[in-house]
C-alpha cells in the first residue's frame, strides 16, 4: 500500500533534486553542482591540506586540521552522494511502496506523521545553528589578528586576489554545507525514522496472523506472500546501510577529531593565549552544531538495531 500524499519526506527530496546532485536534478543544476563547484570544492580542500607544509608550531597545524574537518564533512557527503546515486535512487523507488501509516488507525497514524515532522523541524534548526556559526566565523575575522579567511588556507602567490577568491570559495561551501544537511542528513534521519515506522507497523501486522487451521495449499501460499511482503524492508535497510557505511567513518574521523582540535583551540585561548570572546563562541558554536550531527546519526540507527 503506496504512503498517504502529505509525506515529510518530501522535504529532503525537493532539497535532492535543488542540490543537483541527484540523476533526475535539471542539467543545469547538474552541471554547476557536480562540474563546477565539485572540482572547486577539492580543489580548495586540497590548498587546505597542502598548507600544513607551512606551518611553525602545533597551534598552527591545529587549525590546519580544523579547516580539513570542517570541509571534510562537505566532501564525504557530495562524494557519497555522487558515487551511490543509483542506489539512493533504488531507496526513494523501494520507500514509495512503504505501508500507509494510517494502516493500524488514524490515531497511530498521526503519531507517526509527528515523529517524521520533528525531524524537518529538526533539520530546519540545523540550518539555523549553520547560519549562525558561518556568520560567527566570518566575523571573528575582525577580531583575530592575522587571519585572512574563515578557515585557513594555502593561498597561492600571497596575493589579495586569491584571498578574495578564496573567501568567496568558502562562503559559497559554508552555504553548500548548511543546504547539504537538508540534502544527505535528512535523507538519513527520515529513512531510518521512516523504517522504523515501517518495522512498527510490520510488527503490529505479524499479530494479526493466525497459522492456525491452514487446510489447504492456497490459505498457505497466502500466508507466505504475507510474510514475504513483511520482510521486504529489511532489504531497504540493507541498501541503505550500504549507502552510508561510509558516511559512518567519515563522521567519526571529521567529527571527532573536529572536535577535539576545537577543544585543543579553546583551551589554548583560554590558558596560553588569550582569545576574545567572539572567537571563543564560534568554537563553542562548532562543537554544539557537530554535536547535534553525531546524535542525529547515532540515535536513528540504534533505534532501528532495536526494531
Amino acid at each position: 500500500m503506496a504512503i498517504e500524499e502529505r509525506d515529510h519526506f518530501e522535504f529532503t527530496l525537493k532539497c535532492y533534486n535543488s542540490s543537483g546532485l541527484r540523476q533526475t536534478s535539471t542539467s543545469r543544476r547538474r552541471f554547476i553542482s557536480v562540474y563546477i563547484l565539485y572540482p572547486l570544492l577539492l580543489a580548495m580542500y586540497s590548498l587546505m591540506i597542502f598548507n600544513i607544509r607551512y606551518q611553525n608550531n602545533v597551534f598552527e597545524i591545529s587549525e590546519v586540521f580544523e579547516s580539513v574537518s570542517s570541509f571534510g564533512h562537505l566532501v564525504a557527503r557530495k562524494t557519497i552522494l555522487l558515487v551511490h546515486a543509483p542506489l539512493f535512487e533504488e531507496i526513494i523507488q523501494d520507500r514509495s511502496c512503504f505501508w500507509n501509516y494510517d494502516l493500524f488507525g488514524k490515531s497511530i497514524g498521526k503519531k507517526f506523521r509527528n515523529q517524521t515532522g520533528l525531524c524537518v523541524s529538526l533539520i530546519k534548526f540545523m540550518w539555523i545553528g549553520g547560519v549562525m556559526s558561518v556568520a560567527s566565523r566570518c566575523y571573528a575575522l575582525h577580531f583575530v589578528e592575522g587571519y585572512l579567511l574563515p578557515d585557513t588556507c594555502y593561498i597561492p602567490g600571497n596575493s589579495i586576489y586569491s584571498v578574495v577568491i578564496l573567501f568567496a570559495l568558502e562562503l559559497i561551501f559554508y552555504t553548500e554545507a548548511i543546504f547539504m544537511v537538508g540534502v544527505f542528513d535528512a535523507f538519513f534521519l527520515l529513512m531510518c525514522v521512516d523504517l522504523k515506522i515501517q518495522f512498527t507497523l510490520l510488527n503490529k501486522a505479524l499479530r494479526t496472523m493466525k497459522f492456525g487451521g491452514i487446510v489447504n495449499k492456497k490459505q498457505e501460499e497466502i500466508r507466505w506472500n504475507q510474510l514475504k511482503k513483511c520482510f521486504e524492508h529489511h532489504g531497504v535497510y540493507k541498501k541503505l546501510n550500504k549507502a552510508f557505511s561510509e558516511f559512518f567513518v567519515c563522521t567519526y574521523f571529521f567529527a571527532i577529531g573536529g572536535m577535539c582540535i576545537q577543544f585543543f583551540i579553546a583551551l589554548d585561548g583560554i590558558v596560553f593565549r588569550p582569545a576574545s570572546a567572539d572567537y571563543l563562541i564560534k568554537i563553542m558554536l562548532y562543537i554544539a552544531i557537530v554535536s547535534v550531527l553525531i546524535i542525529l546519526v547515532v540515535i536513528p540507527v540504534g533505534e532501528i538495531e532495536i526494531e
